[in-house]
């Protein structure tokens, strides 16, 4: 039986389809890997840029890694916008915990948001970015997954 590499993606959701979860998908799919994942933030994206942020409760962020690690398991997982400090330590436990192989997007962490210590978010104002992060790093980790 051939085993696909499955991939969990941590990361945001990009409503026009070019980056984020729904960009990272496509080359893990076409790779023949099997992609789960884990939204972090629900952006309002297209092509012109980013004009909202909407992040995703801790809560949320760890109890949708942990249905997809308990459950279906992962060969690696990949990470795209964290978007604040407290979501990149949620992350940084769940891989530490896991001792999955991971491929992690520097480039593309992304801080657009701040939670205050009071619990608030707070959006941030940033420039455009690329709305095609995210593929090669994917494609290496679908490759390199095991698949015996």
């Amino acid at each position: 039986m051939q085993h696909l590499g499955r991939v969990l993606i941590i990361a945001g959701s990009d409503s026009g389809g070019g980056a984020g979860v729904q960009a990272d998908n496509k080359p893990v799919t076409a790779l023949g890997g099997y992609a789960a994942t884990a939204i972090t933030a629900v952006t309002v994206h297209n092509t012109l840029g980013v004009t909202g942020v909407h992040p995703i409760p801790l809560a949320i962020i760890e109890a949708q890694a942990r249905a997809v690690l308990d459950d279906i398991g992962a060969d690696v997982i990949k990470t795209g916008m964290l978007g604040d400090a407290a979501t990149v330590a949620l992350v940084a436990r769940l891989l530490e915990e896991s001792a999955i192989p991971a491929v992690i997007d520097l480039e593309h962490m992304g801080l657009p948001f701040d939670r205050t210590p009071e619990g608030r978010i707070e959006q941030r104002r940033f420039g455009g970015h690329s709305a095609n992060y995210g593929e090669r790093p994917v494609m290496r980790a679908c490759k390199s997954a095991d698949r015996t």
